[in-house]
């Protein structure tokens, strides 16, 4: 029993190394980032063909009149509600700041009734991490987004 246990977490960690090494290759600069997300969402969206479609570089207008440009975004109705959802996405080599996530709420306010993602190459601040708690922010990293395998996959089994 015991050897099965640590074989599943050599398998586990292995699988993340993979991840890591994947995302290392494919992501080299701040634009490759937020086209894998666009990438991502579209394919994980559209699993059976919903129509969803994904942005990259959309300006939202605020209630105040003003423009804000959100990296990736995207809207559906489903049951006569429309869901909004905007990501900012982070390619830096420092942990994203509570002042960013002070900005990027300030969009979503603005803008109204959207939910917020923030995509980071390499993690949070802890005051980052308690500020997104609180607003209802969701925090995600490099390692949260899934392989093009796993995009695959999902959507063979989709068809299937």
């Amino acid at each position: 029993m015991y050897p099965i246990i640590a074989s599943s977490a050599k398998c586990q960690l292995s699988i993340l190394g993979s991840v890591r090494m994947f995302h290392k290759n494919l992501l080299r600069k701040p634009k490759d980032l937020e086209s894998y997300v666009n990438y991502v969402y579209s394919n994980l969206l559209n699993l059976k063909d919903d129509g969803v479609v994904v942005s990259s570089n959309t300006i939202l207008v605020g209630r105040s009149g003003a423009k804000h440009e959100v990296d990736v975004y995207y809207q559906f109705e489903k049951s006569r509600i429309t869901h909004k959802v905007a990501f900012e996405c982070k390619f830096k080599s420092r942990s994203v700041q509570k002042s960013e996530l002070i900005d990027f709420h300030g969009k979503l306010l603005d803008v109204g009734n959207i939910q917020g993602i923030f995509v980071s190459k390499s993690g949070y601040q802890q005051g980052a991490k308690d500020y997104a708690a609180h607003y209802g922010i969701q925090l995600l990293t490099l390692d949260d987004l899934p392989t093009l395998n796993v995009l695959v996959a999902k959507r063979i089994e989709s068809v299937a």
